[in-house]
């Protein structure tokens, strides 16, 4: 784990594949670094790891996240209409 100069954290660790992997975010606590660190430990110990999917960025997009917020809404046909052409 290393300080990053705008003071986030991040987090990395060899796999059982004898390959270093980074965290797929950078962390804003060194608390929070060890517990992704913790996580993966946890995940290698219990044959659990899956490097496929533990790099990859589970960030969420507006777009993720709105889509089907707004696909569970009663909107009236012009509001849906405005929505879905504003992707």
């Amino acid at each position: 784990m290393r300080k990053l100069p705008s003071g986030k954290f991040q987090a990395s660790y060899v796999g059982p594949d004898q390959k270093r992997h980074n965290a797929p975010t950078t962390f804003e606590t060194k608390g929070d670094a060890n517990t992704y660190l913790s996580i993966i430990e946890t995940k290698i110990t219990t044959s659990k790891w899956d490097p496929t999917v533990d790099d990859q960025d589970k960030s969420l997009t507006v777009q993720g996240y709105a889509d089907p917020w707004l696909a569970d809404r009663d909107l009236k046909p012009r509001t849906r209409a405005v929505s879905s052409t504003a992707r």
